[in-house]
C-alpha cells in the first residue's frame, strides 16, 4: 500500500499478528508468504521493498509501526510482548523500549 505523507510517497506493508498461547505473546511473520501454490513459499523482505511495516493486533485494536530496517532484521517471526504478562520466552522479542516500535490505537491512548 502507498500513502502520501506531507507530499512524500511512503510504502507500507500491513501484517496481522496472532496470539500464541504457548509463549503467551503476539507473533507476526517477518517474511513474505506466497500461498497461491501447492506449497507455501516464504522469502525475507529486502530493505527496498517498503518503508514501514504496520503490525495489527485485532484483539486489542492496536497497531505497531516499524521501519523496514527494524522489521527486515528479524529472520522469521517477531514476538510482541503481551501487555498482560510482560514476558516472552527466549525467542526474539520486540518491545516499545527498543525505540523502533510505535504502538497506536484506542487501547494505548492514541485515538
Amino acid at each position: 500500500m502507498g500513502v502520501d505523507f506531507q507530499g512524500e510517497f511512503i510504502r507500507i506493508q500491513v501484517k496481522s499478528a496472532w496470539f500464541n498461547t504457548k509463549d503467551k505473546c503476539y507473533i507476526v511473520d517477518a517474511r513474505r508468504t506466497k500461498t497461491n501454490r501447492r506449497r507455501m513459499l516464504r522469502a525475507h523482505y529486502r530493505k527496498n521493498d517498503f518503508d514501514f511495516a504496520i503490525v495489527y493486533i485485532a484483539d486489542s485494536n492496536v497497531f505497531y509501526v516499524m521501519p523496514i530496517a527494524a522489521f527486515s532484521g528479524y529472520k522469521s517471526t517477531i514476538h510482541l510482548l503481551n501487555q498482560k504478562s510482560g514476558s516472552v520466552g527466549q525467542k526474539q522479542r520486540f518491545t516499545e523500549s527498543d525505540g523502533i516500535c510505535y504502538p497506536m490505537g484506542p487501547s494505548v491512548g492514541n485515538d
